[in-house]
């Protein structure tokens, strides 16, 4: 006869017995700030048990690319990043058939202004991808034909983790931050984002970075992150603007400020492009442009 004992099974069996909805996953603080793979799920908060719970349809994804959330980790172990004064790759114990099917194409930095199409586009020639333009009065309606026109299922939206058609409409024709192409493989969709490593110095000299560990959905559910300042940049806008933006937005910080608080590393700059399946746009391959920048804090102490 096996008996159990401890801690464990004591916090297991009140999590048991306080779990908010049948069927779900339950856990408490300590083991979801533990595990590192759950970083990205959209967990429900109990503020009374100081424990979260995951809906029984919550899937777990490899990608999203939703700027703030996946930005970060859209860059496989196996991607390959070019820097101003060198190339380098970053080390994994995969081996090319357990590597994510995907195809990673590397770039030099570009001069100030430069967007991810620019880049590509300098690398790789005349591309086979024509932009298509949306005027800003395109409906719902026009949009969800013009997707059925070029073979997209869009009854696929809005189920599991795909956009709504209605978000995937707005980020398209109102926000511009995705261009959609149409090609020999059918249409496809182009993604500019920026990944920021906002770092300060401590006194004793060890250096710290800005990340967003949690953020709570419009819906209640608080989602864990771990996960640096991102960005998406809009169609026609450079990415250095956008970092501007960013910080202007989320920091309160006036350019002019900027300039005094903050100073761009140049050769800390990257950039990866990489061409994959997006699960929030079903049936629209999707190519990422991203750059990565440090820009430091010149004076901590203000």
């Amino acid at each position: 006869r096996m008996g159990f004992y401890g801690d464990a099974l004591g916090v297991a069996r009140r999590l048991a017995q306080s779990c908010p909805m049948s069927c779900c996953v339950h856990l408490s603080q300590q083991a979801k700030d533990d595990l590192q793979m759950l970083a990205k799920l959209a967990f429900t908060c109990v503020p009374s048990e100081q424990s979260y719970y995951l809906d029984p349809s919550t899937q777990v994804l490899e990608q999203e690319d939703d700027a703030d959330a996946s930005s970060a980790n859209i860059l496989h172990a196996d991607s390959t990043f070019a820097s101003p004064a060198q190339v380098v790759s970053p080390g994994s114990s995969r081996t090319a058939a357990e590597a994510p099917r995907s195809r990673v194409t590397f770039g030099v930095s570009r001069g100030a202004g430069a967007d991810g199409a620019a880049c590509a586009q300098a690398m790789a020639g005349p591309s086979p991808l024509q932009p298509v333009e949306f005027p800003p009065e395109t409906t719902v309606d026009e949009f969800r034909e013009f997707l059925t026109r070029h073979s997209i299922d869009v009854w696929q939206f809005g189920r599991g983790p795909a956009k709504t058609l209605e978000q995937f409409h707005h980020r398209v024709v109102q926000e511009r931050k995705s261009r959609l192409c149409t090609g020999p493989k059918g249409l496809e969709q182009q993604i500019t984002l920026v990944r920021i490593n906002l770092v300060a110095n401590d006194q004793s000299g060890e250096e710290h970075c800005l990340v967003l560990t949690s953020e709570v959905l419009e819906d209640g559910r608080a989602r864990g992150r771990n996960q640096k300042i991102a960005v998406t940049v809009a169609v026609g806008k450079s990415w250095e603007r956008s970092v501007e933006e960013c910080f202007h937005h989320k920091l309160f910080l006036s350019p002019e400020q900027q300039g005094e608080l903050f100073e761009r590393d140049a050769r800390s700059y990257r950039y990866l492009e990489e061409r994959t399946v997006s699960h929030s746009t079903p049936g629209v391959m999707t190519t990422y442009f991203m750059h990565e920048v440090v820009v430091r804090v010149v004076d901590p102490s203000r």
